[in-house]
């Protein structure tokens, strides 16, 4: 699998059973900030939110990506949500999930690269990060991977099942990634 190409599209209406299966997955959700989604009804917002972004075309600040293998099965999502941007460049946060069934195939890395590239060359982004909590280490090691550098360990920032958690931050300068692309 690591030679095989992966294909980057926007959600659509159609893709709701994806979506909603990613995230109703405690598995996927264990480190992410918010639970897993227990109900379709309780979903459709968040996804309808996503489709109404991908239909923005002034001042738009996401990008969500349905991320799929050569054979169309789907691996998961990529996310940049831009926080600064002006004519000298901008901020961008960078997100990945993937289904448990693609997990420690190096897939997260790929995509990440994928989205860092997308921030730098396409939305012309000059700083990228990325954050997990963390005790997810596969997570911390995919942004070490694509070139970034931690930045901080944000203590008790995260609140989940019932518990304060520390979280890790790391970023990339858009002249670090054009040295090692």
């Amino acid at each position: 699998m690591s030679d095989t190409e992966l294909k980057f599209r926007e959600f659509n209406e159609s893709d709701f059973e994806l979506l909603y299966s990613l995230f109703s997955d405690e598995q996927v959700m264990r480190y992410v900030l918010f639970d897993a989604y227990k109900s379709k009804d309780a979903f459709r917002p968040f996804f309808e939110s996503i489709i109404q972004n991908n239909r923005c075309a002034d001042e738009r600040r996401g990008y969500e990506y349905a991320v799929f293998t050569q054979d169309d099965q789907f691996v998961g999502i990529g996310v940049i949500e831009i926080e600064i941007k002006n004519a000298y460049g901008g901020c961008g946060e960078i997100g990945y999930l993937l289904m448990p069934s693609f997990w420690g195939k190096g897939l997260a890395t790929r995509i990440a690269s994928e989205l860092l590239r997308i921030g730098f060359e396409d939305l012309a982004l000059h700083r990228m990060w990325a954050g997990c909590h963390a005790k997810n280490a596969a997570s911390e090691k995919v942004m070490i991977k694509i070139g970034m550098r931690k930045e901080a360990q944000m203590r008790a920032a995260r609140f989940k099942d019932g518990g304060w958690h520390d979280g890790l931050r790391y970023a990339i300068l858009i002249d670090e990634w054009e040295a090692n692309k």
